[in-house]
């Protein structure tokens, strides 16, 4: 008897936990997932047709699910106002970056071009981007998720 009572209370707890945990995973993951995914940006990525750019980061899933190439910008630190604050990372962890990147002073001689260009900024890095010397030269942007989307040098058909 004090067998089945105690094997009945594991059971309950157990059934219990799972149930809190599965409520915990399908509410959590969703928001999580879209935020470190980017996949907000897929659907407009996906629908231009020209050069990307990413400010001072990268959308693998972008890059994933739509087959665009995607260039990296990476941000002038030294006009942050922040930048004391920010970790430094070793020489060593820039050899992951396999992805084809410019900076800030390269991007801007492409935006001078005036070839059409898409420009994401996440969310996270729009306070970097407003200090950089890119800023000065985009306009109107568009929210996509948890990035603005600048598109610059548009062609006009008149």
């Amino acid at each position: 008897m004090v067998y089945e009572k105690g094997y009945r209370l594991v059971s309950v707890i157990v059934l219990g936990t799972m149930v809190i945990s599965s409520i915990v995973v399908v509410e959590g993951l969703e928001p999580f997932v879209k935020q470190r995914s980017n996949i907000d940006v897929v659907p407009v990525v996906d629908s231009y047709d020209g050069d990307i750019y990413y400010y001072n980061g990268y959308s693998t899933s972008a890059v994933y699910y739509t087959g665009h190439k995607i260039i990296k910008i990476n941000g002038d630190e030294s006009r942050w106002d922040d930048r004391d604050k920010i970790k430094k990372r070793s020489a060593e962890w820039s050899k992951k970056y396999l992805m084809e990147q410019v900076n800030e002073e390269e991007f801007n001689k492409i935006i001078a071009s005036g070839k059409p260009l898409m420009l994401i900024v996440p969310k996270g890095e729009i306070k970097h981007f407003r200090q950089s010397t890119i800023y000065p030269n985009v306009s109107e942007s568009s929210e996509a998720g948890t990035a603005e989307v600048y598109i610059l040098n548009k062609k006009t058909l008149f």
